[in-house]
């Protein structure tokens, strides 16, 4: 930064400086802003230099003043900003996850080269490059398998893409299999480069050393092992950005035969071509083994890679990837985009799953964050993966500091949210698990935690707080990221509030009650303070809805408001500050269906739009709940995920990382609590479920996770009747007051049969004891 300020006034610098203290961000922390800047410059240059090159479908679509993803040169249209909308692969074990763009670019990890088909056909003597070329369809082979197709048609041919990982050794492989087919009925003679692109699906990523081995006929990007084929290729290219990119080689069929390239610009390319002879109708099949890993090459691992049968290794990963899922809980309904959406949603939860580090995508988000794992350890717990979420867990208490906080991520940053998040974690995980050792031996790291929120509460609690808005809630801080400037935020206090809580009854389930006091006590300081709050914004300006700060107004951070109700259930559904503000968000920023974070991303947000349909859904406004719900699943990607934020411009991810490992787990939230969810002390089926979903036809729920034990059930509707099939397995839990049947659609409940005598009609609902395993209930619509 010493360069910086040489370079401006004292008048200018001070600006600056106040400027970032206003997001709470020092000189030092700007670096990459301005690092973006010189790389956008980059960038943009050699695009308007060599703008016919085979550019990344998203950056010609940004690039293109005719394109409705247009972005000015200085918007860094370099960086994916309207097209973040890719599939993942991995393995269970793994630490990278393989990205696949939708047309094909191959990115085997973070921050790395992608790979790329192109075809060349000798008859019409042209090159095809897909998303310039042809039809793209992308799509799982089945829903919560991590194998990708990638299917391209063009010019009378289909090249079908299967993207999938294995694990040999301790080493991630990514296995590429194509297979070109002709469809037309004369013979043809084509070319399959395969290309080494200095590009991800995200941005690009500095390729300056490529050599290809005509011994071992492999790929070594910037001395690690890149792309090993099982055949040796026709012939092959590498270059450099002076010299030109391979792909002007290829524009004829054929390729330079320079086996090597050094570009400092970090713009070197490489091709391996294919030459291809297919009958009417025929087809061929070439396989590539990419690392996910970064490893050096040795001719043992390359004979060991080129070995694995890819026939048996895709077999090997659907059998695995389907028996992992059958562990946890399965739906079936006759929405199957729903349930297809679900289990794939579990697949990507497991899949960011790093050995006990989970992260919230794949390439930028591929670190820790305790907001962000809060919801996705909750989320393994819910669908029943015990073992997962508690190696979770595990690792979200090695990361606490010595002075009790929970480091918030993986770099410093002043998110005091998190150490209510990390309670309410651990205390969800007991609730599923009835885990107490793990209680018992890391009681010191919770009391450790508490005191933490009690020392930050007190520097909102000096003299010259008194009798302000703030005094009492948590410091100011940069909360949940989106929300705006440095300030103090209600939503850290909502979650300091539902740890305590929870975490409080844990302690007391445990025996340790003065620990669960202390919790306690602290718990309603924390409220008190709250509500004061509240009453003060209320009283001196004239607020009735709950804003992201006590000084702030309505904007569209209102969306962390919700939280009060979803996940922290801090106030009641009726408080009418809180419908309020569920009444302000939907007028002025999810009126389409899809809240839009107009003052932070400029894109709608995938789990804020789930939280607000999860909070609609506990304030009993279910039918408003499936209109955002039918958002939410009108913008998922073809392979069922969702980036953080979602463009206005596209409808496909705008913002952030995908698929977003948050936006999975609020799914997966959402849908299990529609079908099964706990209130108070009793369990509600079928309480966001419309009639539509299921008129003449079953909903089936098998082995899902509830505070009272696994439940399963089966629900089928016969003209005016449900029939309903229970079976709760509570051994070593406790038992709930009742179970609802909450036919919310029925106009009246005329009948009940059941197997238990213990049942009460309450207008459309049916409250039964939980001993229930077979309920008859007719009703009218």
């Amino acid at each position: 930064m010493h360069e910086l300020k040489m370079r401006l006034s004292d008048k200018e610098y001070s600006l600056l400086e106040r400027a970032l203290s206003i997001w709470g961000r020092t000189l030092e922390e700007a670096k990459g802003y301005l690092h973006s800047g010189a790389m956008s410059s980059l960038v943009s240059a050699m695009y308007y230099m060599r703008p016919t090159w085979p550019w990344p479908y998203w950056v010609k679509e940004q690039f293109d003043p005719e394109s409705r993803a247009y972005l000015q040169p200085h918007s860094n249209p370099y960086y994916n900003r309207h097209y973040r909308s890719w599939a993942m692969i991995g393995t269970r074990r793994g630490v990278n996850e393989g990205i696949v763009f939708r047309d094909g670019h191959f990115m085997p990890r973070r921050n790395c080269y992608s790979f790329i088909l192109w075809m060349y056909d000798y008859d019409a003597k042209r090159l095809f490059v897909p998303g310039y070329h042809g039809e793209i369809r992308q799509r799982l082979i089945s829903s919560g398998i991590p194998i990708v197709l990638n299917e391209w048609v063009v010019n009378e041919n289909t090249i079908l893409s299967r993207v999938f990982a294995t694990r040999y050794g301790d080493l991630d492989v990514g296995i590429l299999v194509v297979t070109i087919r002709n469809e037309s009925s004369r013979r043809k003679h084509l070319k399959l480069f395969i290309a080494l692109r200095p590009w991800g699906p995200d941005a690009p990523h500095e390729v300056k050393e490529v050599e290809y081995s005509e011994e071992t006929t492999c790929l070594v990007v910037d001395g690690k092992l890149a792309l090993v084929p099982d055949e040796p290729p026709s012939d092959y290219a590498c270059s450099d950005f002076v010299k030109g990119d391979v792909y002007e080689d290829a524009l004829d069929g054929s390729l330079s035969r320079a086996s090597r390239a050094h570009c400092e610009l970090g713009y070197a390319t490489a091709a391996l071509g294919y030459d291809v002879h297919l009958p009417a109708r025929g087809h061929k099949i070439l396989a590539f083994k990419i690392p996910l890993d970064p490893v050096e090459p040795s001719i043992d691992l390359i004979r060991s890679l080129r070995a694995l049968d890819h026939r048996k290794a895709l077999l090997a990963t659907y059998r695995e990837w389907a028996q992992c899922l059958s562990r946890g809980m399965s739906i079936k309904m006759p929405e199957h985009h729903i349930v297809e959406a679900f289990q794939t949603s579990v697949m990507n939860l497991l899949l960011l799953h790093d050995e006990g580090r989970i992260t919230p995508g794949p390439t930028v988000y591929h670190m820790f964050w305790v907001r962000d794992s809060a919801m996705m350890i909750t989320a393994l717990d819910a669908t029943g993966f015990f073992k997962e979420a508690e190696e979770a867990v595990r690792h979200l208490l090695s990361i606490q500091q010595p002075d009790g906080l929970f480091r918030p991520t993986e770099f410093y940053v002043k998110e005091w949210d998190a150490n209510g998040e990390a309670l309410w974690t651990i205390a969800q995980h007991f609730k599923f698990t009835r885990n107490r050792e793990l209680i018992l031996k890391h009681k010191d790291k919770i009391m450790k935690a508490i005191e933490w929120l009690k020392r930050a509460r007190e520097e909102t609690m000096k003299d010259e707080d008194k009798g302000k808005p703030h005094y009492g809630l948590l410091p100011k801080s940069w909360s949940a990221e989106d929300t705006g400037p440095f300030d103090y935020y209600y939503w850290d206090v909502f979650w300091a509030i539902a740890g305590l809580r929870d975490i409080a009854q844990v302690l007391k389930d445990v025996n340790l009650h003065k620990e669960a006091e202390e919790a306690l006590m602290l718990m309603k300081e924390f409220e008190k303070s709250l509500f004061s709050s509240l009453d003060y914004i209320y009283r001196e300006r004239n607020i009735d809805f709950i804003p992201a700060t006590p000084y702030r107004g309505l904007d569209s951070a209102l969306s962390r408001s919700l939280g009060a109700l979803w996940p922290c259930r801090v106030l009641k559904p009726d408080d009418p500050r809180l419908l309020k503000t569920l009444d302000l968000l939907i007028r002025h920023f999810a009126e389409d269906g899809g809240v839009f974070h107009r003052h932070a991303w400029g894109c709608y947000g995938s789990y804020l739009t789930m939280i607000l349909a999860h909070a609609l859904l506990i304030a009993g406004r279910k039918e408003e709940t499936l209109k955002h719900l039918k958002w939410i699943l009108a913008h998922r990607s073809p392979t069922n995920g969702w980036a953080e934020g979602i463009s206005p411009l596209t409808g496909e991810g705008g913002f952030g990382d995908a698929p977003h490992g948050w936006a999975c787990a609020e799914y997966i939230w959402l849908i299990r609590d529609m079908l099964v969810r706990e209130e108070d002390n009793h369990l509600v089926l079928m309480g966001g479920i419309p009639y539509e979903f299921i008129g003449d036809s079953s909903i089936e729920v098998v082995n899902a996770p509830t505070h009272f034990g696994t439940l399963s059930y089966t629900s089928k509707v016969e003209g005016r009747t449900l029939s309903l099939q229970v079976k709760l397995l509570d051994e070593g839990y406790p038992q709930p007051e009742h179970i609802v049947v909450d036919l919310w659609w029925a106009s009246e409940i005329v009948d009940v049969e059941s197997d238990v005598p213990e049942y009460e009609v309450v207008v459309n609902k049916v409250k039964v004891s939980p001993r229930v395993t077979r309920l008859l209930v007719e009703f009218e619509i």
